[in-house]
């Protein structure tokens, strides 16, 4: 779900085309740059939102890791695979998709990991 939101707010801002034709909406190439720090924001922000939840719901559960820190450890490998998933499969049938997924697999590779911010 986390990589669909991240897809969604990419395909939205670069203007991407579904596989029928449609774009989520237009966009300007010229006002993209300004608008991109407001596509990370959203999704930062709502997908900190779903992941909070989600973690609240299953907690309790004995599904997660035992520390919090290893939870969204846990969540930024399985981000990862899932992103490089979706850049093999964009190769191999959607080639013009493949940026979104390899934005969002760098993004992940440059980002402090989860339990490191949390003690800075």
């Amino acid at each position: 779900m986390v990589r669909s939101l991240d897809s969604a707010v990419q395909s939205a801002l670069f203007g991407m085309t579904d596989d029928r034709g449609y774009s989520p909406g237009t966009i300007r190439p010229e006002d993209q740059p300004s608008l991109e720090p407001w596509a990370h924001a959203w999704y930062d922000h709502v997908a900190r939102q779903f992941v909070q939840t989600y973690i609240q719901t299953i907690q309790h559960t004995g599904l997660l890791p035992r520390t919090e820190a290893a939870s969204y450890n846990l969540l930024e490998l399985l981000l990862l695979d899932q992103a490089f998933s979706q850049i093999d499969a964009a190769l191999s049938a959607r080639q013009d998709w493949v940026p979104i997924p390899l934005r969002g697999a760098v993004r992940l590779l440059t980002q402090k990991p989860a339990d490191q911010a949390r003690r800075s």
